[in-house]
């Protein structure tokens, strides 16, 4: 399923122009993603049209689906991803995540 964003968030992760992008074609563009512990994910940005007007960004893949498995993320836990001074094959530039986990009890926890 995917982690849902913005239209503006998907557009600065990929560095596509937003006038550009026709909301009736598939879009998917792969971010490079480490986290704290510097393990990488590549991780799909990826748009299911909803009318010719309206797009649904998602963070997907296997990469994605790692991540939340790895850091046992769940429901209501915050997600930021901010940008780093590396960049990848294409180049591309690379993220660092971190985490906001909500505990058991509705208190949050930082992690990274």
């Amino acid at each position: 399923m995917g982690l849902r964003i913005g239209t503006r968030d998907a557009y600065r992760l990929t560095g596509d122009d937003v006038m550009t992008l026709d909301p009736l074609k598939p879009f998917a563009k792969t971010i490079t993603v480490y986290d704290s512990s510097e393990k990488k994910y590549s991780i799909i940005v990826t748009n299911h049209p909803v009318n010719k007007y309206t797009l649904n960004f998602r963070l997907a893949g296997v990469g994605w689906s790692r991540l939340v498995v790895d850091h046992e993320l769940r429901g209501g836990d915050k997600v930021s991803l901010y940008k780093i001074n590396e960049r990848d094959e294409e180049g591309k530039f690379c993220y660092l995540v971190r985490f906001d986990v909500k505990s058991t009890d509705d208190e949050c926890e930082t992690s990274q």
